[in-house]
């Protein structure tokens, strides 16, 4: 056993794989089989340099450093970059990267720690990360899922207005948080007005809602309309009256009157 493993070795230093490969079937040894047949596979479909193929078998074998050195050489850093980003060697990956580069195995290799931040449960760090790279709607939906509203505005105030959909990603997730102040900032900095009257008229606060729809003559209707809904829901219905009027909805404002005389009338209060 040990002769067969020790001939398939020295067949792939020798770069034989077909050799390596019948010593490592008389040894039952998958892993370096599965390895093989890959390599196979990769020159079936284009040239693998020589000390490419060197520097793969040196990572399989868990000599990482010399790997990685063949890997530089070969002008194949950002695959330095993946098998330390695989070993979670962060370090040693950032080794391969200048610090003034801008490159997109940069980008990866901070996505990378941050999906390992992920994992082991540090969102913080992981959303931080994911800002860093430019993968601003992903770092918000982590900091959303915990909770944290102050950190999601924070991010917002940071944005331009030009990262419109991003800003309303925002926006929405401090709304569904019922942190509606917050996400009432963050429209006025969309200029969404329509959008912060809403926020007061869904917190029901309708004095504050239709001082800001006086502004908006073309949304003033449809405030009328939502208040008039829910004074008619709260049991005050000549209120509601008035506001199906003032919300230029006749029909409705007749309908509820009706409404109250039949019931007036089944109940004999006449």
């Amino acid at each position: 056993s040990n002769d067969w493993d020790s001939l398939a070795h020295a067949a792939l230093d020798a770069l034989n794989l077909n050799v390596a490969e019948d010593a490592f079937v008389k040894n039952r040894n998958l892993q370096w089989l599965e390895f093989i047949n890959d390599v196979k596979t990769r020159q079936k479909h284009g040239d693998l340099p020589k000390e490419l193929l060197q520097a793969d078998i040196l990572a399989f074998r868990g000599k990482f450093k010399e790997a990685a050195r063949l890997f530089q050489k070969c002008g194949q850093s950002n695959k330095a970059i993946a098998m330390y980003s695989d070993l979670k060697m962060f370090d040693k990956a950032q080794e391969f990267i200048k610090e003034d580069d801008d490159s997109d195995d940069k980008r990866e290799l901070i996505k990378r720690k941050a999906e390992w931040a992920c994992s082991v449960h540090e969102p913080r760090a992981a959303a931080e990360l994911l800002l860093s790279a430019g993968e601003v709607e992903r770092a918000i939906d982590i900091v959303a899922e915990q909770g944290w509203t102050d950190l999601l505005l924070d991010i917002g105030r940071k944005l331009q207005t030009t990262e419109k959909s991003s800003l309303e990603h925002i926006a929405s997730h401090l709304k569904r948080l019922k942190a509606l102040p917050l996400a009432a900032e963050i429209y006025r900095k969309l200029g969404e007005e329509a959008q912060v009257v809403q926020l007061h008229i869904e917190a029901r606060d309708w004095q504050e809602a239709f001082r800001l729809a006086e502004h908006l003559p073309q949304i003033l209707p449809s405030v009328h309309l939502q208040h008039a809904q829910w004074l008619a829901d709260s049991d005050q219905f000549i209120q509601a009256h008035e506001a199906f009027v003032m919300a230029g909805k006749g029909k409705e404002a007749h309908i509820l009157l009706k409404n109250l005389a039949d019931c007036a009338v089944s109940e004999e209060r006449f």
